[in-house]
Order: C-alpha cells, then structure tokens, then sequence
C-alpha cells in the first residue's frame, strides 16, 4: 500500500466514526428532548450542532487533501466554500459562548 492509500483508509475509518458519533448524539438528542428542561435541551442540541459542524467541515477538508496525496489536482474553484466553511467552524466558539449566556445559572458581568 503506497502512502496515500493509508492516509485514504485511515480518513475513512476516522469519517466514518465521526458521522456515527454524530447520528448517534442527534438521535439521542431527538429521543430525550422531550424529558428534559429548556436548560438541557439547549446545552444537548448545542453540542449535537458542534458535532455535525466538525464532521462536516472533517469530512469536507479531509476529503480534499486526501484526494490531492493520492495523486489529484487540487481544485481551485473551491477556495470560496472552503473559506465559507472555515468561517462558519470559527463562529462556534460565538455560538457556544451565546449557549452559555443563556443556561448559566450564576450571572457573570
């Protein structure tokens, strides 16, 4: 097996864990919602979207870079969403903190 084609299988293996982990929280979410407070459902739905934006955006760079070591051009036409998708992945932070602000019991100034 050349270099590349390990770096192909372990993004894979590593994909594929990372899209199960992320439907499995999203199916939790969706079954237990309804017996939690307001509270808990925010902190719950706010990780189940942290996990989907990384899987996506892994899943989205991975793809790419793997694809250029096995040997491809890059493909140029898609700095845009690349650029689009990195500043969506920086905004989590924001979310997060906007996540925070709302379910904190204790008020901070």
């Amino acid at each position: 097996m050349t270099e590349g084609t390990w770096y192909a299988v372990v993004f894979a293996i590593f994909a594929i864990l990372g899209v199960r982990g992320s439907i499995r929280l999203a199916r939790r979410y969706r079954d237990v919602r309804g017996q939690l407070i307001q509270r808990e459902r925010l902190l719950l739905l706010s990780i189940v979207v942290v996990a989907w934006a990384i899987a996506g955006a892994a899943l989205y760079f991975g793809f790419l870079a793997v694809r250029v070591v096995l040997g491809f051009e890059r493909i140029p036409q898609l700095a845009p969403v690349s650029a689009l998708i990195a500043t969506a992945i920086l905004l989590i932070p924001a979310f997060l903190d906007w996540v925070v602000e709302h379910v904190a019991r204790v008020p901070w100034r």
